[in-house]
This record gives C-alpha cells, sequence and structure tokens, in this order.
C-alpha cells in the first residue's frame, strides 16, 4: 500500500492512501512502487514485481494444419468405405473403425460421457 495524491497540486492539500495491490495465491511479489511521473491521470499506477512459483501455465501443442488435411484425404480415400452397407448403422461402423485404426478418437465412445 503506497501513498499517493489525489489530484493535482493546491494549496492546503494532502497526501491521501487510496493506492492497493491484490496480490495473487501462488505468486511472489517484490517491492510496490507508485509511479507519480504522470501528471494528466487523477490517480498514478502501481507497479508491483510478481514471480509465479511452479512455472505457469503450459502452452498446449500445436497441430500441423498440413497433418490434419493429410489425414483427412487418407480418411476420404480408405478403401473401408467401399465395402458399406447403405444403412446408419454401417456409416456408424465403418467410421469408428477407420478413425481408431487413424488414432483419431482421444478415448473410446463408451469412456467419453457428455
Amino acid at each position: 500500500r503506497g501513498e499517493t495524491w489525489n489530484g493535482y497540486f493546491a494549496t492546503g492539500r494532502r497526501w491521501t492512501a487510496i493506492d492497493h495491490v491484490v496480490q495473487l495465491n501462488g505468486a511472489r511479489t517484490g517491492k510496490t512502487k507508485v509511479i507519480r511521473r504522470h501528471t494528466e491521470l487523477d490517480h498514478w499506477p502501481v507497479r508491483l514485481p510478481v514471480t509465479l512459483e511452479g512455472g505457469g501455465i503450459q502452452e498446449p501443442p500445436m497441430i500441423s494444419r498440413w497433418a490434419v488435411r493429410k489425414t483427412a484425404r487418407e480418411i476420404a480415400a480408405d478403401s473401408s468405405w467401399d465395402g458399406t452397407d447403405s444403412t446408419v448403422e454401417a456409416f456408424q461402423k465403418t467410421c469408428g473403425e477407420v478413425l481408431r485404426a487413424r488414432s483419431c478418437f482421444s478415448k473410446t465412445p463408451k469412456e467419453k460421457k457428455l
């Protein structure tokens, strides 16, 4: 918590304690500093150096657009589609077989719960 001025300088004005910082769990903080070089604001910004503990959030790996297109072409060209009956059940079964053969499912249909 720092001291700040709540307006432009005028005779009789006093410093007031209106600066505050919200501290997050899992963060190591440094010394709070009020940046008073900004005169165009009715308040001054507060700078608080923060170091996250535990390494932060990991970005998910990127998936190549070309790899997705290549797999889509392979699925479309698969020979399993030629012998498929014209029923919905046969189509669903063939879809599952073709996609499982290329590891397109992260879980089996029985493991998935909505």
